[in-house]
């Protein structure tokens, strides 16, 4: 049996955009390890979750439903199986997410950023697991400088 529209309506006004519990876990997480970042910056495009701009890493937290990998998790026949009710604008929903995400991270390559992008379940699972993989990429990052710019920042 289907819900009804102001139940699903209330449902879905209780999802939050930031601050997920993911978010916050991973978060934690890398400030533990002593990586300093913005959360939500509006100066980079597409707003990724967590960033740091001085290597150019961009870091998003994607929730497993709104970005289709539940449909792999799932493995449903079509992704249409996952939705009882209004599946032709849930699925086009989750599309469309799907290729806003891959605009956005073709973007920021363009412009010289390094983009991750997590799952939510997979913070989930082993938060320390995807804070040591925004390590390594940090790490790698920095050991990519010019010697120029090491340079300039000595003189600071």
């Amino acid at each position: 049996m289907a819900r009804d529209t102001a139940t699903t309506s209330r449902i879905m006004a209780r999802i939050k955009r930031r601050d997920t519990r993911p978010e916050l876990i991973l978060r934690r997480a890398l400030h533990r390890m002593g990586i300093r970042y913005r959360d939500d910056s509006k100066a980079v495009y597409g707003r990724p979750d967590i960033s740091i701009a001085k290597y150019k890493l961009a870091i998003f937290v994607n929730g497993d439903f709104w970005h289709g990998n539940e449909h792999n998790a799932r493995k449903p026949s079509r992704l249409e199986d996952l939705f009882p009710v209004n599946a032709g604008f849930w699925c086009g929903k989750i599309l469309g997410n799907i290729e806003r995400d891959r605009q956005v991270n073709q973007r920021l390559s363009q412009e010289g950023w390094t983009v991750i992008r997590i799952w939510a379940s997979a913070i989930l699972r082993s938060p320390t697991e995807a804070a040591e993989s925004v390590f390594r990429a940090l790490e790698k990052l920095k050991a990519s400088c010019q010697p120029m710019d090491l340079y300039l920042e000595s003189l600071s």
